[in-house]
């Protein structure tokens, strides 16, 4: 759905509505997708090794390419091509395989700053022919945006302990994966009645809040929390960990529904795909920012994971002595920056 699509009889609190209810609907079929795969990848990764388990999971692609091929959908509006959009997208897939196929030192970096003088610039133009209230709305949700999905994880670390400390083999992790995508998919069912009246700013206020709060049992459970509980309560990590990503999952899923929304609202349907394809783009850079810096602050709390042969089983034990320190201040670092972000642009937010 795009603006021109859009019930022209509504006013803009109504198309807001409108948008969110769509998106909401995608990431639903989205979910229920991601339901069937993990529900899948905990047997899997338990029966093969992590090769076979990708190629396995290569299905999903070749599926997506031969519903393209063989599904013929009505004809869009079309618009002429933008050359320059185009160009600088293939200078920059071209520019980052070259940084990695070279070898090149910080190539991450260099590939993500490359990233920010191509994609930014691309992204702007697309807002050259709206009203400067709506580029200003459309440029502050996009650095709230940015800011939210940058900040740093603590990184494979906390998986490796989860593993080798706690005891979670990798078909349990399979089926924490398997249980987020369900209690998510259910979550965005009985939240789009919220998202339907919800502000940008309110939706990743809510999501950061409450994403910092249950990540607070993982933090404690590395201080024991576990042990206490086992001795005192009679559960322990597992139980601990089904609780916690039962309750985060829901607020997970709908942090990309209102920028799509968004984008909806505001793209023409002549170039739509050009809208999301950029949208995806400009996300993708933020997802790079927050592998930087997750990279970096392992360099700071240095934590050398355990290794694991393809069945699973201990081959070396780990370090995790900085873990803990590491976690808080990841966690710390992923309230603060978006919740300062949302403050700062809080009067261009919608």
């Amino acid at each position: 759905m795009t603006k021109d699509v859009l019930d022209p009889t509504l006013d803009e609190f109504e198309q807001r509505e409108q948008a969110n209810i769509v998106q909401a609907l995608g990431r639903l079929a989205v979910g229920f997708g991601a339901i069937i795969a993990t529900g899948l990848s905990g047997p899997l990764a338990k029966a093969f090794s992590f090769e076979t388990v990708f190629w396995i999971g290569m299905i999903v692609p070749f599926c997506s390419v031969l519903g393209a091929i063989l599904v013929k959908p009505q004809a869009p509006e079309r618009a002429a091509p933008d050359w320059v959009i185009i160009g600088g997208g293939f200078a920059f897939g071209l520019l980052s395989l070259l940084y990695k196929v070279l070898g090149m030192p910080f190539a991450a970096e260099a590939s993500f700053l490359t990233g920010c003088a191509i994609i930014v610039p691309l992204v702007l133009r697309l807002f050259r022919d709206l009203p400067k209230e709506e580029i200003t709305v459309l440029i502050a949700t996009g650095v709230m945006v940015f800011v939210f999905r940058a900040t740093p994880l603590a990184g494979p670390g906390a998986t490796a302990w989860q593993m080798e400390v706690l005891g979670f083999d990798k078909a349990f992790i399979g089926l924490l994966a398997f249980i987020a995508e369900m209690i998510g998919f259910v979550g965005i069912w009985f939240a789009v009645g919220w998202l339907r009246r919800a502000t940008i700013a309110r939706v990743y206020t809510v999501i950061t809040i409450v994403g910092f709060v249950l990540a607070l049992p993982t933090i404690a459970m590395f201080y024991g929390l576990h042990l206490w509980t086992e001795e005192h309560l009679g559960f322990g990590a597992r139980s601990i960990a089904l609780v916690d990503i039962a309750l985060a999952s829901p607020f997970g899923h709908l942090s990309l529904i209102p920028i799509l929304a968004l984008i909806a609202r505001y793209a023409a349907s002549a170039c739509a795909a050009t809208w999301f394809a950029l949208a995806a783009s400009f996300v993708n850079l933020a997802l790079a920012a927050k592998q930087i810096g997750t990279v970096y602050l392992n360099k700071i709390w240095v934590v050398v994971p355990g290794t694991f042969d393809p069945t699973g089983a201990l081959t070396r034990a780990g370090d995790y002595r900085e873990l803990g320190e590491l976690m808080i201040v990841a966690n710390a670092i992923g309230l603060i920056l978006p919740l300062l972000a949302i403050w700062l642009l809080r009067k261009k937010l919608i």
